[in-house]
């Protein structure tokens, strides 16, 4: 039996890894058909391993929460941009998204990292061509990480077993502060 040429072996390297690359990229919820969302740690695992795959986001600190996490927001630009008057000489759209404002609602969450991902590695890199995207995935990350049941945390919605609760550390409902500014998220 012929040796397989050693280009041939790093690719049946990279095939093996394959796998593993896929699943670090893949959401909680994508990973378990849809049946569990998002932790806290989850998110920021998964911004950690897109962070390793491209050069087209960049990570930074909203606020620390009353529970002492940090929020984290998310520029996906290409090419990247140094701040607001660089997006604006960009002439290109900036969009900002925002999930998880109520924890219990996971949908936001779930697809700001799809959609963060599709843009830099997958199927819709195209259009990070002529947008960009300001992301704040997890906006609630305390209130995110009160887990219980779906049933009792948001009743008569079709989601995960489990969610987070509506409000963040502080009790606050996020959705209306944005007048008194007491939450640490605002």
């Amino acid at each position: 039996m012929a040796q397989c040429p050693r280009w041939h072996r790093g690719l049946a390297g990279v095939l093996l890894l394959a796998p593993a690359i896929l699943a670090a990229q893949q959401t909680t919820a994508e990973r378990t058909g849809f049946r569990e969302t998002s932790s806290y740690a989850d998110v920021v695992a998964f911004l950690r391993a897109l962070q390793h795959e491209t050069t087209d986001i960049r990570v930074g600190i909203l606020a620390q929460s009353t529970e002492g996490r940090d929020i984290p927001w998310v520029l996906v630009a290409r090419p990247m941009v140094d701040g607001p008057v660089a997006a604006h000489a960009s002439g290109k759209p900036v969009v900002y998204l925002q999930g998880n404002i109520h924890a219990g609602e996971v949908e936001g969450k779930e697809v700001a990292q799809m959609l963060m991902r599709d843009l830099t590695l997958g199927p819709l890199r195209p259009l990070l061509d002529s947008v960009i995207l300001l992301v704040v995935p997890i906006y609630n990350v305390d209130g995110n990480e009160r887990f219980g049941p779906g049933e009792e945390h948001r009743p008569s919605q079709n989601g995960p077993t489990r969610v987070g609760l509506r409000p963040n550390g502080q009790g606050l409902d996020l959705n209306r502060d944005y007048v008194k500014m007491e939450a640490p998220e605002t």
